[in-house]
């Protein structure tokens, strides 16, 4: 008997090859986030830049960490829970390989923006715009006192 479609679900975020798969993509994101030119000094980034840098710098480090904490927001994408089945599959060809392969890298385009926000803190954004001769962002200075 086949999987259920709710196991199918459960099973994505546990699943060793979706694992291997987040882990990869992680790494892909944080290598373009990191090829990104930086602004000119002479103003302030945007909060929304400094968080995803600040993460994109980590994900080296920490990426069997992130893995883990990313592949259940991936299940936030219809692309990724429409074709959930191979997703979890090991054994897909070619082609379809190709095809998660794409589907992972714009559900990260996705993701990883909110998951930097929600993980970066608004001191860290300050102390990285100090760091890189940056002014703080207007929307942070009112926060943290500046």
């Amino acid at each position: 008997m086949a999987a259920s479609y709710d196991e199918c679900i459960a099973a994505f975020p546990r699943s060793q090859v979706c694992l291997d798969r987040t882990y990869s993509q992680l790494l892909s994101w944080a290598s373009y986030i990191t090829a990104q030119p930086l602004p000119p000094t002479d103003t302030a980034p945007e909060i929304a830049f400094v968080q995803q840098r600040i993460l994109a710098e980590r994900v080296p480090i920490y990426a069997n960490t992130y893995q883990n904490q990313v592949a259940p927001y991936l299940l936030e994408i219809p692309n990724i829970t429409q074709d959930i089945r191979n997703h979890l599959n090991a054994y897909n060809d070619e082609a379809m390989e190709q095809t998660i392969s794409g589907e992972m890298q714009s559900s990260m385009a996705v993701v990883m923006p909110k998951y930097a926000a929600a993980t970066v803190s608004n001191q860290e954004v300050a102390n990285w715009c100090e760091k890189n001769g940056y002014p703080i962002p207007d929307g942070l200075a009112n926060t943290l006192g500046f």
